[in-house]
């Protein structure tokens, strides 16, 4: 007789990428492999009709009437059988969890578009606070040009007006101190004539 706590058999189970074992002393059924599957990979979601078993070296689909023990092999003291499992069809719980799921990454995806949202507009305005900075200061480089250029203008005006006066007060100068030689020349002929006939006065009147 053979001992319930002892391990006999051996029913290694793949389900997608993932393989996980079951050890057993008892003779299980499908239905009772199918529980304990649902158990071992979590798929709480499917009913037991939505699994289905297939054995691992002929991929033949195994069904309650079959014997797990008669289609094991033994290797040693123990039994080993392979069996992969596919599932067909959704319970409403898993279209539930489906729902669930999709809106989770809906409501993700929408947070991400909102941050990056907000990362356009603080872009955006520090765009056009850097773009009021550069006209701030494009208006200041402009009015301190316009400022230099009103200074050399006015200086240049001021020069002008006083080269323009330095001349004038240069030919009044001049002018006047044509006109004092002129008038000294004339002084001068006019006291030469007065001596010349003095001197004529007093020739004529000299006793010879």
């Amino acid at each position: 007789m053979v001992d319930k706590n002892e391990v006999y058999l051996i029913i290694k189970i793949k389900y997608q990428d993932k393989k996980e074992e079951i050890k057993t002393s008892e003779l299980l059924s499908i239905d009772e492999i199918k529980d304990k599957i649902i158990k071992i990979f979590s798929l709480d979601g499917y009913d037991k009709k939505d699994l289905y078993l297939f054995y691992g070296n002929n991929n033949k689909e195994l069904s309650n009437s079959d014997n797990i023990f008669f289609l094991s092999e033994k290797k040693g003291e123990l039994y080993y059988i392979d069996i992969d499992i596919k599932t067909k069809g959704k319970t409403k719980k898993n279209i539930i969890c489906d729902s669930i799921k999709k809106t989770i990454e809906d409501i993700i995806e929408l947070d991400e578009k909102i941050k990056k949202l907000q990362s356009d507009k603080e872009k955006m305005i520090n765009e056009i606070k850097i773009n009021e900075l550069k006209y701030q200061i494009n208006i200041q480089k402009s009015y301190i040009q316009l400022k230099e250029n009103l200074v050399t203008e006015i200086e240049k005006e001021l020069t002008d007006k006083i080269s323009a006066g330095y001349n004038t007060i240069e030919n009044k100068i001049n002018e006047i101190i044509k006109n004092e030689t002129q008038n000294l020349d004339n002084m001068i002929k006019e006291k030469v004539d007065e001596l010349k006939n003095e001197l004529e006065i007093k020739i004529k009147e000299f006793p010879v």
